[in-house]
């Protein structure tokens, strides 16, 4: 059970996922989520759970994904079309607090 206050996951081809500085986008228009993110924790600014990815869009459940849904969440009914929203690509960051919501059995 010991984590540290900051669990970070992003992929390794993160930057076609999260702006960096070195980008040829504005800041204004694209910031560096994870640099924004990890500036926050070193300031200590706490965060539950932050999607650091920019790319946004509705998840569409097909009968399978319904099926998945059930058994991963351990639940009896799965949302329908366009109710379930999230950021593409898992890029997150999350405190252990919110990992310990449930127990070790669940991962």
């Amino acid at each position: 059970h010991s984590l540290s206050d900051y669990t970070v996951v992003v992929h390794g081809d993160a930057e076609d996922h999260i702006y960096f500085m070195g980008d040829s986008l504005p800041l204004v228009v694209s910031p560096n989520m994870l640099e924004a993110t990890l500036l926050g924790f070193l300031r200590g600014v706490h965060m539950d759970f932050v999607a650091i990815g920019q790319n946004y869009y509705r998840l569409w459940l097909d009968p399978e994904s319904k099926m998945f849904w059930k058994g991963f969440f351990q639940t009896s009914v799965a949302p329908e079309k366009n109710e379930v929203m999230s950021y593409c690509c898992a890029h997150f960051a999350v405190h252990r607090s919110r990992v310990h919501l449930r127990p070790l059995s669940f991962y």
